[in-house]
């Protein structure tokens, strides 16, 4: 911490359908006391370990490159498997780290592994999906905890039910310093995206964070 008074965040929780729950803390990050320093050099650090260009997703007829830059961190040997692509875990810095470790005492304290995800530009997204891999659990029979921290820029991020959920879908606007939770069966009953947009926007880093589990 930086010696500052810091705000409280705003803590909104919501139960989106039967056994899904989704929790939205406002300006987390600056609640828990991360100081500026901290997050440029958690950028800069992160910067340097992103894929230099976007991956390939194998399809039946082309490769549809990914609209995204991508990394993966965890412990020696840990890899996350999807869409055919195959990510090797870099290992926690000491940046990474401390996040990993507050993050396991907030939300959820088998979390093994951060996937960042950075949106370089409004043309940068990710279609409709559920984390719902073989890596994290068996879904449906399990539920799954994910919990995303954002940096930089304001994007919207969208959730659907599923075909046969009775529910009308949800946006976030997540800021700089949000953290998104996703509980419960949110994985087997729901989708979530993060759509383009024509909006002249700067980058974007979205931290996930997730147990998978040991091959």
């Amino acid at each position: 911490q930086d010696g500052r008074a810091v705000k409280l965040p705003r803590i909104v929780t919501r139960t989106i359908s039967p056994g899904c729950v989704v929790e939205h803390c406002s300006g987390w990050l600056e609640s828990e006391g991360f100081s500026t320093p901290y997050l440029r050099d958690l950028w800069r650090t992160t910067l340097e370990d992103l894929d230099s260009h976007s991956r390939f997703i194998p399809q039946a007829k082309r490769e549809m490159p990914v609209p995204r830059l991508e990394c993966l961190y965890g412990s020696e040997g840990t890899t996350y498997d999807y869409s055919g692509l195959t990510y090797h875990a870099k290992p926690l810095g000491i940046s990474h780290a401390r996040l990993m470790d507050r993050m396991r005492r907030r939300v959820h304290d088998g979390f093994n592994a951060c996937f960042v995800n950075l949106y370089r530009t409004g043309a940068d997204s990710i279609s409709w999906h559920a984390d719902d891999e073989a890596t994290l659990g068996p879904v449906p029979e399990s539920s799954v905890t994910i919990a995303s921290i954002s940096l930089g820029e304001t994007r919207r991020f969208k959730m659907k039910p599923r075909k046969g959920v009775q529910a009308a879908g949800v946006d976030f606007d997540l800021e700089h310093g949000d953290l998104l939770i996703m509980r419960g069966a949110c994985q087997r009953d729901w989708l979530h995206s993060l759509p383009k947009t024509k909006r002249k926007v700067r980058s974007r880093m979205a931290f996930t964070f997730r147990q998978l589990l040991e091959k």
